[in-house]
């Protein structure tokens, strides 16, 4: 069996996909909130960024989690 197959998310909305089950997660991502944050205003004090700061969401999630790490650190 390939490893594709064998490592991925449960596709969809039902009782075992990852859109609901993904409780964990979310609660590792908003504990990581404030240590994130204070990263960013760090790197900001240091003239890090030029005049752009890019953030990249490469995950692949459909679920409330999808853009909760950008969504928090945008706002």
């Amino acid at each position: 069996m390939s490893l594709a197959k064998i490592l991925h998310m449960n596709i969809g909305d039902g009782e075992s996909s990852y859109a609901n089950n993904s409780t964990v997660q979310e609660t590792g991502i908003r504990k990581a909130v404030p240590f994130q944050k204070l990263l960013i205003k760090g790197l900001a004090n240091h003239n890090v960024f030029n005049d752009c700061f890019t953030v990249a969401d490469l995950g692949c999630s459909s679920g409330k989690n999808t853009l909760l790490v950008a969504s928090i650190l945008l706002i």
